[in-house]
C-alpha cells in the first residue's frame, strides 16, 4: 500500500514550479500518494506601507531576474491522480485518520492539525514559516555561508520536533534567486526523504532545533539589501571588464608537492605559474612508462572556454605542456582512469549535455570520444568508482529549474564492464548541500578508507574550499558520508580558495583560486 500524504499549503504557492514538481512526482511514485490537499487561508493582516513597497520591489526583480517561461498553471486535481484539492476557508482539514503522513506548508506547521494519529507525524521545512523573500534577505544583509534548510516532523503522540534531513545551498546575487534556491532545495529535500520512508517504512530522525520564522523585511532592511545589490553589481562590472583584460580576479594555479591527503599544507606546496592569457585547473595525476603526468583543465581566457591539456612532472617542474582535447565546448575535469588494459577519460563537457567518454589512441596526446555514458543532461565533474565489484558514476546535476550544479550529488550503478547500462540511485540527490555535493577529484583509497573529495561553495564564492568525505556507506538503499578533513584557505597568501584535490603514490596535487593572477 502507498504511503497516504495530506499535504497543507500556502495559496501562493498553487502556482509555483517547485511546488508542482513535489506534487507531480508525489502522484508519479507507485509507493506514494497524495489523498488531500488543502490550501490555507490567505493573510488577512493588514499590509502597512514598508510591506507594499517590498511586494512592489519583489515584483520588479522578478521581471529583471527570471526568465520568461510562459504562463504558469496552478496545480490541478487532474495532476494529483484521485487527491481531493480543497480551500481550508471552505472545506474542514483533512483528519489525520485520512492520512499516514500529513506535509504541513503553511506559515504556522502544526497550528491547525495533529500528528497524534498519523502513521509517520506531521512533516515541515522550518525556513517555509517565514514570509516570502524574508529568510533569503536576512542571509543576504548578514553575508551569512548561505542557507540552511532543515526538514523536520511532529512526531506521533510526541510534541519532539525531530530532524529528518537538511540541505544548504550557497548565496546568490538576489533575494529572488536565493529564494527560488531555497523552495526547489526544499522540495528535492521532501522528495528524498518520502522516497525513504517509503522504502524503509519508517522515519529515520535525530534532535534538532527549527530556525526562527522571520517577518516581513523592514524599511531599513529593505534599503540595506538594495545597497548589497548596488556592491554586487559594482564587483560583477569590475570583473567583467577585467576579464575582458585577461586579468580577471579569482583565476586558479596548480601546486603540487610530497604530502598527504589527510594533512597537506596548502601553502608549502610548489606553485606551477599560470602562462599569460590561460589558467589551469582541475588536476588528474597518471603514472605511465615511470613517468607521472598531470592532465588539467587549460582555461583561455581569449576565447572564454576550458580545453584539456597534460604535462609532464619532472625535478618538481610541470614540463611538455600540450593540448590534447579541444573543442567548440568548454571542457574541464579532466577524470583519467584506465580500465580493462585502456587509458579512459571523463571530462567534464556540460555544455553539450552529455556526459561523454573518451579513449585513449596514443598516450598521452591522442584521444578520440568513445561514447556518451549519458544523454540529455546537463551533469558536472563525473568520476567512476569501484566498490565491491560495481562501478559507481558520482557526478552533480541538478533536479529542478535553477540549473544549480554546485548543490546535488547525483550516484549512478554501472550493470556490467561497458559502462552502458546505468541505474539512478533511488535516494537521487543522495545529497543536498553545496558545502559538499560536486565533487573535487577521483575518490581516494587511504588506510583501507574512501575518501570522496568535494568541493565547498559557500559565502557565494566558487571553489572556496575543499573536502575529505570518508565513505561510511554506499548501496542501492543507503548512502551515507561524514567530513574527516576541509580546506578553506580565506584569504590566506593570495588564495581566496581551492577547489581540486588528486594524490598519486607520494605525490600531491591541487588547486588555489587566487586573488589576483601575479
Amino acid at each position: 500500500m502507498p504511503i497516504k500524504i495530506a499535504l497543507i499549503a500556502e495559496p501562493e504557492f498553487a502556482n509555483a514550479d517547485w511546488f508542482k514538481r513535489l506534487t507531480s512526482e508525489i502522484a508519479a511514485a507507485k509507493d506514494l500518494a497524495i489523498v488531500r490537499l488543502v490550501f490555507s487561508k490567505p493573510d488577512s493582516t493588514k499590509i502597512n506601507w514598508s510591506k507594499r513597497l517590498a511586494r512592489a520591489w519583489w515584483q520588479i526583480e522578478r521581471r529583471a531576474v527570471l526568465r520568461s517561461r510562459g504562463p504558469n498553471e496552478t496545480v490541478s486535481p487532474n495532476d494529483l491522480g484521485s487527491a481531493e484539492t480543497s480551500d481550508e476557508d471552505k472545506t474542514p482539514v483533512p483528519s489525520p485518520a485520512q492520512a499516514d503522513l500529513v506535509i504541513d506548508l503553511t506559515r504556522t506547521p502544526g497550528a491547525t492539525i495533529s500528528a497524534t494519529e498519523t502513521r509517520f507525524g506531521v512533516w515541515y521545512v522550518d525556513v517555509l514559516k517565514s514570509a516570502p523573500y524574508a529568510f533569503a534577505v536576512d542571509c543576504l544583509i548578514h553575508k551569512r555561508s548561505g542557507a540552511e534548510i532543515n526538514l523536520f516532523r511532529v512526531a506521533p503522540n510526541e510534541n519532539e520536533h525531530q530532524a529528518l534531513g537538511q540541505a544548504f545551498v550557497d548565496l546568490r546575487p538576489t533575494a529572488l534567486m536565493l529564494d527560488q534556491a531555497i523552495l526547489e532545495k526544499s522540495a528535492s529535500l521532501m522528495l528524498r526523504e518520502l522516497k525513504r520512508t517509503a522504502m524503509t517504512e519508517r522515519c529515520e530522525t535525530e534532535r534538532g532545533n527549527p530556525s526562527a520564522a522571520y517577518d516581513h523585511p523592514s524599511a531599513s532592511q529593505m534599503a540595506f539589501y538594495l545597497f548589497r545589490l548596488f556592491q554586487t553589481a559594482i564587483s560583477r562590472s569590475i570583473e567583467k571588464v577585467l576579464g575582458k583584460l585577461q586579468l580577471r580576479p579569482g583565476a586558479f594555479e596548480l601546486r603540487f608537492g610530497q604530502a598527504s591527503a589527510l594533512s597537506f599544507d596548502l601553502f608549502k606546496l610548489t606553485s606551477i605559474k599560470n602562462p599569460k592569457g590561460h589558467y589551469f585547473a582541475d588536476p588528474f595525476l597518471f603514472r605511465q612508462d615511470e613517468e607521472t603526468y598531470v592532465f588539467f583543465e587549460d582555461y583561455q581566457y581569449q576565447k572564454r572556454k576550458g580545453r584539456i591539456s597534460v604535462g609532464k612532472l619532472v625535478d618538481e617542474t610541470l614540463t611538455d605542456v600540450r593540448s590534447v582535447i579541444e573543442t567548440d565546448y568548454h571542457m574541464s575535469f579532466p577524470f583519467v582512469f584506465s580500465k580493462g588494459g585502456k587509458i579512459y577519460m571523463i571530462p567534464e563537457t556540460g555544455a553539450s549535455k552529455q556526459i561523454e567518454l573518451w579513449e585513449c589512441s596514443s598516450f598521452p596526446d591522442r584521444w578520440f570520444k568513445s561514447k556518451n555514458i549519458m544523454k540529455d543532461i546537463i551533469a558536472a565533474d563525473s568520476v567512476i568508482f569501484e566498490h565491491n565489484g560495481t562501478d559507481w558514476l558520482f557526478t552533480s546535476t541538478s533536479s529542478d529549474s535553477t540549473g544549480d550544479l554546485n548543490s546535488e550529488l547525483h550516484l549512478f550503478k554501472f550493470s556490467g564492464d561497458d559502462l552502458d547500462t546505468v541505474e539512478a540511485h533511488p535516494l537521487n540527490p543522495v545529497i543536498i548541500d553545496s558545502r559538499r555535493a560536486r565533487n573535487g577529484g577521483r575518490i581516494l583509497s587511504i588506510d583501507g578508507e574512501n575518501y570522496r573529495v568535494s568541493q565547498n561553495k559557500s559565502f557565494g564564492i566558487y571553489g572556496a574550499g575543499l573536502n575529505l568525505m570518508k565513505i561510511d556507506a554506499l548501496t542501492m538503499t543507503e548512502y551515507r558520508e561524514s567530513v574527516s578533513r576541509t580546506v578553506l584557505p580565506a584569504g590566506a597568501n593570495n588564495a581566496i580558495g581551492c577547489h581540486h584535490l588528486d594524490v598519486l603514490e607520494d605525490v600531491l596535487i591541487t588547486d588555489v583560486r587566487l586573488k589576483y593572477d601575479p
